[in-house]
């Protein structure tokens, strides 16, 4: 085959979503004239969209190599550089992921998504002023970005700057009603400052939207238990104990609702099952 079969071969695995084959059929015609096609985005995302694939399986080593390929043929391709980041992010090589995304942003000054993963790197090396800037620059390049307002508000709330915690989580729900992590993190910050309705409201809410949440069944319950709401916190404990049979958490803490309620009975009998569950827990 010469090199436009083989490219249109590649083109085709790609428009099935199948880059593995691509890249195979990419390569050919990159080894004979790597310069001339450098440029091509269909080539490139190749490279980068089967970097991705294996990295949401969790093989960084084999994302790499793809996000390494892509920045071979060309050595501007910022998207390749923000990704390669991640992946270091992921293993905590946080020099190299704050590299990676600086390169992408020198690249692409106006790259929302690199401003956002830096700023997540210089949070989990606690330079929480330096990532609050950077979260902030993502937002005003763009004002509906959502994860960058909610990660913001997990470094407000770290610094127990709730106020401010509360307002950013409370934006990216604005922008993304169903944002799960955002109703669960501002539950956290309203029980924190004493405001138990608003908190179970949010706990409702991540219930409503995903109905199998243990923790948030949990947690409100625990809200409800501290209430003196019985009758809902176990409600709640029954859920959880029903989508999770062997959360021996569960079952400790309901033994306290039940102890609490007066059936003591009950009470035993789920403790004995939390020390059968987890022995050195609750033994």
């Amino acid at each position: 085959m010469n090199s436009e079969e083989y490219y249109n071969l590649g083109k085709k695995f790609f428009e099935q979503k199948d880059y593995q084959q691509a890249v195979n059929y990419f390569e050919q015609i990159i080894n004979l004239d790597k310069t001339k096609y450098s440029q091509d985005i269909i080539i490139l995302t190749a490279y980068k969209n089967l970097g991705n694939d294996f990295y949401d399986r969790g093989y960084y080593d084999k994302a790499l190599e793809n996000y390494n390929k892509a920045i071979e043929l060309n050595p501007d391709y910022a998207l390749a550089y923000n990704n390669r980041g991640i992946i270091y992010y992921s293993e905590e090589r946080l020099g190299k992921a704050i590299a990676n995304f600086n390169k992408a942003l020198v690249l692409d000054p106006n790259f929302t998504m690199a401003y956002n993963n830096k700023a997540l790197a210089y949070h989990k090396r606690k330079w929480f002023k330096a990532a609050v800037k950077l979260y902030s620059k993502a937002i005003d390049l763009d004002p509906n970005y959502a994860t960058a307002y909610f990660n913001r508000g997990i470094t407000y709330h770290k610094k127990k700057f709730f106020d401010l915690a509360i307002k950013d989580y409370s934006k990216a729900i604005e922008l993304k009603s169903n944002y799960l992590l955002a109703h669960f993190n501002r539950a956290l910050v309203y029980t924190t400052i004493l405001e138990i309705d608003k908190a179970i409201a949010d706990y409702s809410k991540e219930i409503e939207i995903n109905p199998i949440s243990t923790i948030s069944y949990h947690n409100r319950a625990a809200l409800y238990s501290d209430r003196g709401q019985f009758r809902e916190a176990l409600q709640d404990f029954n859920k959880v104990i029903e989508i999770d049979p062997k959360n021996a958490m569960a079952y400790y803490n309901r033994s306290i609702v039940y102890k609490r309620a007066g059936q003591i009975d009950l009470a035993n009998q789920d403790l004995d099952i939390a020390k059968r569950l987890d022995p050195k827990q609750y033994t």
